[in-house]
């Protein structure tokens, strides 16, 4: 029930003291969801009083009446609460085991909150435009799933609406219970390093946290204890020395076997590897001051050479734009048994239905550089709300989408299906995100999330985000083998730079606007 028509117990027996409140409006109340509606009825009693006198020998009866006020407390059940609000929520998770996830939370809110009905709009991968599109005619939906990039370039215009306040009003919210993803869902302008994954959430809101994704290793042991590979341990895995001679082993090119799946994306392989390998380990793709793509400094290009040369050098990896050759029937490489070390972004859902129970499989611990593990990347991808909630009026209904689906029923069967990571902390205690397949999954994320500050996102605080992230396909050429990793890398750099030098006015003054908001 909206608070603003929000009545305590007490304010309505005032009003039906004055005679303010009938029993239509107390059937209202109930209809909103008051658990008790106390409603007072005058009733008159009569009491005649019959007296004899004699006057004047004249008989006559005077009649009196006595009223006596009863007051009578009628207990009326609280009935359905009224619709309050029609939320219409943009999403593609329809189909695979987020499509599932989904369905199944669609009807868990319904049963919790049918006054508030839930329009799922499906959309595709073509958000970017299409979503953008709306967001210019004022057609968007309230509340949609989308990229740090797309919320960032659209709060200045005001697409967005700020949702602080009303978070804290709300009993179920506390920023200390989900892994914080800055940048993504909030703006803080995380461009250094530690991360801020175990802090609480903070910064100007604009939606919530609903999936995650933490990169890391799945491993075949089958075809591990075929080839007479030992399952990596801690401390004994390095980057350039165990793994690439155990990926080597693994490798047998004419049977369609290799040792490691590579792939063009820098937050699902080889940008790991750059900060696991370079000189300092404290840089992140984009520079603090939004100029430069420093990943590549201070030694990072030894982690870029290092992929490159698993296809062109020690060739223990296939070329990414191969992967379907040796799919098959199964979907992936590593979903065929066709692969030892393959690679994940938190969601392995897809992998639990292809491989079913073919091989053996799990996650395991990250190669290690010279300052220990390499770091892997870390999103939390949100709901985020537009300003259609804002302008409607609509905010806290939506609110309540938004922490239901980041809270434990909704956080519980994503670990159940595994589409995706879930982001709230506790699950992570339970049973249930441990059960396998895969081996080590609850283990492994706790270990990649409590134990690590150093995870990289995707700096997603820049008002022209996709525009500059097109530099990673910039290393396409490289992992084709049409050109060097020197080359590669220049190219990636100017792609990047290019952007950012062209873009720094909006990028400046999109901080000092940032800076002028409540938080």
């Amino acid at each position: 029930m909206d608070r603003k028509r929000h009545m305590s117990r007490r304010s309505i027996l005032k009003l039906v003291g004055s005679g303010a409140l009938g029993a239509s409006a107390a059937v209202a109340l109930a209809a909103c969801g008051e658990t008790q509606v106390v409603e007072v009825i005058k009733e008159v009693e009569v009491e005649k009083v019959v007296t004899q006198e004699v006057v004047k020998e004249v008989e006559k009866i005077v009649t009196k009446e006595v009223v006596k006020e009863v007051e009578k407390v009628v207990e009326v059940q609280a009935g359905p609460q009224a619709v309050t609000a029609i939320i219409r929520v943009a999403h593609d998770h329809t189909s695979g085991p987020r499509g599932t996830a989904m369905k199944w939370a669609l009807e868990q809110f319904a049963k919790a909150y049918p006054h508030i009905p839930i329009k799922f709009e499906p959309q595709g991968g073509d958000y970017q435009e299409a979503f953008g599109i709306q967001m210019t005619a004022g057609t968007q939906a309230e509340i949609a799933l989308l990229d740090a990039g797309f919320v960032n370039q659209w709060i200045q215009p005001g697409g967005f609406t700020q949702i602080n306040e009303e978070m804290r009003k709300h009993s179920d919210w506390d920023p200390t219970r989900w892994w914080f993803s800055a940048d993504e869902y909030t703006v803080n302008f995380f461009n250094t390093i530690p991360a801020p994954t175990n802090k609480p959430i903070e910064g100007p809101q604009f939606g919530m946290t609903y999936q995650g994704a933490c990169t890391g290793l799945i491993f075949n042991y089958n075809m591990a204890e075929a080839k007479g590979i030992p399952e990596p341990s801690e401390g004994s895995f390095g980057l350039t020395t165990d793994f690439v001679e155990t990926a080597m082993k693994a490798t047998d090119a004419e049977a369609g076997e290799w040792g490691k799946w590579m792939h063009v994306h820098p937050a699902l392989t080889w940008g790991g590897w750059v900060f696991g390998l370079s000189d300092t380990g404290t840089r992140h793709f984009r520079s603090a001051d939004g100029l430069h793509l420093e990943c590549f400094d201070e030694g990072g290009d030894k982690g870029y050479q290092l992929a490159i040369d698993s296809i062109h050098k020690d060739k223990y990896a296939f070329p990414p734009s191969d992967a379907g050759e040796f799919s098959g029937e199964f979907g992936d490489p590593f979903s065929a048994g066709k692969v030892l070390y393959g690679w994940h972004n938190g969601g392995v859902g897809g992998n639990v239905a292809r491989i079913k129970d073919r091989f053996h499989w799990g996650l395991i611990v990250p190669p290690e550089g010279p300052r220990g593990q390499i770091p892997g990347s870390y999103i939390g991808q949100p709901h985020a709300v537009t300003n259609a909630a804002g302008n409607a009026g609509s905010t806290e209904q939506a609110i309540e989408w938004l922490l239901f689906m980041a809270g434990p029923v909704v956080q519980e069967r994503i670990a159940i299906d595994k589409g995706s990571t879930p982001v709230l902390k506790e699950i992570y205690d339970g049973d249930v995100i441990n059960a396998p397949p895969p081996d080590n999954y609850g283990t492994l994320h706790i270990k990649l999330m409590r134990e690590r500050d150093d995870q990289r996102n995707w700096q997603g605080a820049h008002p022209h985000w996709w525009e500059w992230a097109a530099w990673w396909g910039s290393a396409d050429p490289g992992f084709a083998g049409e050109e060097t990793a020197e080359q590669s890398i220049e190219r990636m750099v100017t792609t990047s730079d290019k952007v950012l030098q062209a873009t720094k006015e909006d990028y400046d003054a999109y901080e000092a606007y940032i800076k002028t908001l409540p938080s």
